[in-house]
């Protein structure tokens, strides 16, 4: 059985990657989505493990709701 983790991380502009995206990538991330015309969403994958983060601006209705 395999099993995935989705995470989600709001923040107040995702569009500004470099507060943040140096930071994932040395956690061991790697950018792989990037779709600014949906809530600036940025999709993150695990190296190590198999975890999807998903990166979006705080007050979208995604991040408060899981992706389907």
């Amino acid at each position: 059985m395999c099993l995935r983790v989705e995470r989600y991380i709001a923040l107040k502009d995702s569009a500004d990657e470099a507060s943040y995206v140096t930071a994932l990538e040395a956690a061991g991330y790697k950018l792989l989505i990037r779709e600014p015309e949906w809530f600036e969403h940025r999709m993150f994958k695990g190296l190590d493990t198999d975890i999807n983060l998903h990166v979006l601006y705080q007050g979208a209705y995604s991040a408060r709701e899981p992706l389907k």
